[in-house]
């Protein structure tokens, strides 16, 4: 094996994969749990706030929700090619963790509905600018060989933020209120703009640039010439019948709330029972992984979450889970 053998594209030497495991993989992994922490604070809290303490009607969150996920998809087609540039990258990372963190928890300040919108399209263009520049970030931290291990605990990393969030979204209804739970979110986003932070600085002490520079535009025909646009239209046409998630939680609070049952209370146990739905939303690849092959698991994986969802819509609120 060759020494060019043995060095990653930008320059990271490949180290035996027993020393995966280190500050800024953690880093990374912390700022994806933290980061996620925070959005699904707002996310559980977000129905009972904009039809609740505003007055807005579920098509309003429905329209917050839809363009805030359609930003998402265009940031991240954006950030790709920034992330290409090693050394815009920890910026651009950590723009997007501070950006969503501050949005966010600013949200809970918002007096009317077009505030509202407002500050979850930038917490969402945020987020998708950051996601690939923090997957570069953490794959230049380790040798390609370790990339499955790093990856695998920075998945692990949103996972449990995805039920944390909730949970803690829960407490904070019941003990300070919808509002006050609002500002709280930012502080776990925070915390993961500064994890980031550990994270870059490792990056800058193990990776070494080449002097080339690297592609900084978006190349539309090298995806179409990859068949990727074709393999994106069936994830597309399921979008379309993609429930929000937030729209399940209002109507889970619709159905909880009764004489003797208030609204607060139906509020906290909608949003645990959609931290269920997402304990078994964030397993299911494990569980599938096991008994099916990768070609069966599409097929059959998004149907029925699709009919899940359209159950739930009509339905007491345990089919969320």
């Amino acid at each position: 094996m060759t020494d060019a053998d043995d060095t990653s594209a930008e320059g990271v030497v490949e180290a035996p994969s027993a020393g995966w495991l280190t500050s800024g993989v953690g880093a990374v992994a912390a700022a994806s749990f933290f980061s996620d922490s925070g959005h699904e604070v707002t996310t559980s809290v977000l129905p009972a706030f904009l039809t609740g303490t505003l007055g807005a009607s579920a098509a309003a969150l429905g329209v917050i929700d839809g363009i805030g996920d359609a930003l998402i998809g265009v940031m991240k087609l954006i950030g790709g090619p920034l992330a290409n540039d090693p050394q815009r990258r920890a910026r651009t990372a950590f723009g997007g963790y501070l950006g969503t963190a501050v949005a966010t928890g600013a949200i809970g300040a918002a007096v009317t509905v077009w505030q509202v919108g407002a500050l979850r399209a930038i917490a969402w263009l945020s987020r998708g600018l950051r996601s690939p520049a923090r997957d570069a970030l953490l794959a230049s931290l380790r040798p390609v060989a370790a990339h499955g291990r790093a990856f695998g605990l920075e998945r692990a990393g949103d996972n449990l933020g995805a039920v944390v969030g909730p949970l803690l979204a829960a407490g904070l209804v019941t003990w300070v209120g919808v509002r006050p739970a609002l500002y709280l979110a930012a502080v776990p986003g925070l915390f993961a703009a500064i994890a980031i932070i550990v994270a870059a600085r490792e990056s800058r002490r193990t990776v070494h640039t080449r002097r080339e520079s690297s592609p900084r535009r978006l190349e539309l025909h090298a995806l179409r010439d990859a068949g990727m646009l074709r393999a994106l239209l069936p994830m597309l046409l399921f979008e379309f019948g993609n429930l929000a998630t937030t729209l399940l939680i209002l109507r889970a609070t619709q159905l909880l709330t009764s004489q003797h049952r208030s609204v607060t209370t139906a509020t906290s146990i909608a949003i645990l029972i959609y931290a269920g739905h997402n304990v078994l939303r964030r397993a299911h690849p494990c569980l599938s992984g096991v008994g099916m092959t990768g070609r069966a698991h599409g097929w059959y994986s998004r149907p029925v979450h699709w009919c899940m969802s359209s159950v739930t819509a009509s339905s007491p609120p345990a089919y969320m889970v």
